[in-house]
């Protein structure tokens, strides 16, 4: 029998909500995504925000 890879899960960052929303967008068009979200993730230091992103993951099955 041979392997063959049916799914992954895939995690990107990006630096705005707007390229967050056109990453999955991109990806639904071009594969088949079971699973797409978005976070804002921050890097607090004291209080203060010192960095700011988004967490992008995509959920992709592969046809058999």
């Amino acid at each position: 029998m041979a392997t063959m890879k049916i799914k992954d899960s895939e995690t990107y960052r990006v630096d705005s909500e707007e390229e967050a929303m056109q990453l999955i967008e991109d990806m639904k068009s071009n594969f088949t995504v079971t699973k797409a979200s978005y976070t804002m993730k921050t890097k607090k230091k004291n209080g203060e925000i010192l960095e700011l992103w988004y967490e992008c993951k995509i959920d992709r099955a592969y046809e058999v």
